[in-house]
């Protein structure tokens, strides 16, 4: 758990990091539950510029962006200027997202 061990000493979960239910991948894969559990309980309870803030250069992580945000985004836009075309997203679908998504 390369990244994984920083990643639990981050969420203030450093225990996780020894657990000998997740000691290897193959361990994690079966207790995913857990693994999902305690890592939503805490990226739920921050903002996706906050969890930039605490966890973005220190383990792989990316947010997901609504199509909304994406068209908002400096690097993107900047993209589209350098490829020669100004972004092109119908207005109605801005703000759509999918059903399961929040």
């Amino acid at each position: 758990m390369r990244s994984g061990a920083k990643l639990c000493k981050l969420i203030s979960r450093p225990e996780m990091a020894t657990d000998p239910r997740l000691t290897t991948e193959a361990l994690r894969r079966e207790h995913s539950d857990l693994v999902y559990g305690i890592v939503s309980e805490f990226t739920l309870q921050r903002t996706k510029s906050e969890l930039l803030v605490e966890l973005g250069g220190q383990v792989p992580f990316s947010p997901v962006y609504t199509v909304a945000e994406i068209a908002k985004d400096p690097p993107f836009l900047q993209r589209q200027e350098h490829a020669g075309r100004a972004p092109s997203i119908p207005a109605h679908r801005v703000g759509w997202r999918w059903p399961a998504c929040r």
